[in-house]
């Protein structure tokens, strides 16, 4: 066990460091190769990968590996934000939008799929121009942005859709990038739950708990359908708990309780009712963000809307 006040700063600084892509896995392999081709050059870059994944870091390994890697990495979650507040945001008003701020670094467009019709013509002409306009002007300016998107669906059905304008896919899908879901990446679940276990125990201070090959079957065989964020979480939470020089088990309790799926089918519910338990696990997963959850289930917000009244 890792005794913190023995550790070199340079391992310290590693350990807590949150921007760190970890991983052995033959996909993981080939996405590390592919950030190294893409990240020097300036094109933009689609990265697609399930909800938790880890494309926030993928976005921010791309930028520090370019030319760009001092400058701004302005991040933009187009989901959590009303149009109008998003196109603000963006472009700015009165003050700049994130496009001015991050004038020569990179922007970073998570669930760029969410992206109202009425704003997809302004971000378009940001690519295909280096121009953008503050909604409250007549004047355009040039800026000199990278622009990394992510979706956690393929775009392309949106454009099929008439959900995405076809010109803006285009141009935001130059190069597209991969993130491999964590049950398929093998024993890179074992590293990440031993780097999030060492990062949060030096972030309190403590000796670095070992983990028992109990606890690590566990995290072997259940299926993280959150991915990595919800491993991260398991783990920090873990360590926050325990004060043993050991992790067992019953720190992990999220990993030994009953699968939904048995309980689903041991209480028989109704078709009308699994559709609602569905919608209530996005809703929560969204923190209540209906556009969000909407976007997710592939509905009009509006449809929320009228379920969530007729629940009533």
């Amino acid at each position: 066990m890792a005794q913190v006040s023995r550790l070199k700063p340079w391992l310290r600084r590693k350990m807590v460091a949150k921007n760190t892509l970890i991983g052995a896995a033959p996909a993981m392999i080939e996405l590390y190769k592919r950030i190294a081709q893409v990240a020097p050059t300036d094109v933009s870059v689609l990265i697609i990968g399930e909800r938790g994944s880890g494309k926030e870091l993928v976005a921010r390994t791309i930028h520090e590996r370019s030319g760009r890697g001092t400058r701004t990495f302005a991040l933009v979650d187009c989901a959590g934000l009303a149009e109008g507040i998003l196109e603000t945001r963006l472009f700015g008003r009165e003050r700049p939008g994130i496009f001015e701020e991050a004038n020569g670094g990179t922007v970073f467009l998570d669930d760029v799929g969410s992206i109202p019709a009425a704003v997809q013509g302004r971000l378009l002409r940001v690519l295909r121009d280096g121009e953008v306009r503050r909604l409250d002007s007549v004047r355009a300016m040039t800026v000199d942005v990278r622009v990394i998107a992510a979706s956690d669906r393929e775009l392309s059905i949106d454009v099929a859709q008439k959900r995405l304008r076809a010109d803006l896919f285009y141009q935001l899908n130059v190069v597209t990038l991969r993130v491999p879901l964590l049950r398929d990446r093998g024993e890179d679940v074992v590293a990440l739950a031993r780097h999030f276990v060492a990062r949060q125990a030096v972030a309190l201070g403590r000796p670095i708990p070992e983990i028992s090959p109990e606890a690590l079957d566990q995290i072997r065989f259940y299926p993280w359908p959150g991915n990595v964020r919800e491993l991260e979480r398991t783990m920090v939470q873990a360590v926050a708990a325990s004060r043993s020089s050991v992790l067992l088990p019953e720190d992990l309790p999220v990993l030994t309780s009953e699968p939904e799926e048995e309980a689903i089918a041991r209480d028989w519910p109704t078709l009308a009712e699994l559709e609602r338990r569905y919608i209530d696990r996005v809703l929560e997963r969204t923190g209540g963000n209906k556009t969000q959850a909407a976007a997710i289930l592939g509905v009009a917000r509006r449809t929320l809307q009228r379920q969530d009244r007729a629940q009533r």
